[in-house]
């Protein structure tokens, strides 16, 4: 079974630790557990704006775009806000456009293919 939520305190230091990530104060952290492999996810909301600024696995690649399309749909909640990733990639598909600190969507513009890549 493949589980994402939230997670606080310890929980978010652990996993950090163990893929060696600092968390900021103002960050939120998701968890991804998949048998044995984790994968986490941090969010903050900054400057009007939803900010992903990682999202990371030991898992295979259907586990990374879960955790990918779970940030996003967590975001979507905020309508009428833009959401930035951070992190390098190409997220056109998903409706995001590249600005230079990095891709921007609006939240309801957000689009969730059926495929995964």
């Amino acid at each position: 079974m493949i589980e994402v939520r939230e997670v606080f305190g310890q929980d978010t230091e652990k996993l950090c630790e163990h893929f060696s990530v600092d968390v900021r104060s103002d960050e939120r952290a998701l968890r991804l557990i998949d048998g044995d492999k984790l994968g986490l996810g941090l969010t903050r909301f900054e400057r009007g704006a939803v900010r992903i600024r990682l999202y990371i696995t030991d898992g295979d690649d259907a586990d990374k775009e879960l955790l990918l399309r779970s940030l996003m749909f967590d975001a979507t909640r905020l309508t009428g806000y833009d959401v930035y990733i951070e992190q390098d990639g190409d997220y056109s598909v998903y409706g995001f456009k590249k600005e230079t600190d990095g891709w921007r969507a609006k939240a309801e513009d957000i689009v969730f293919p059926h495929e995964c890549k």
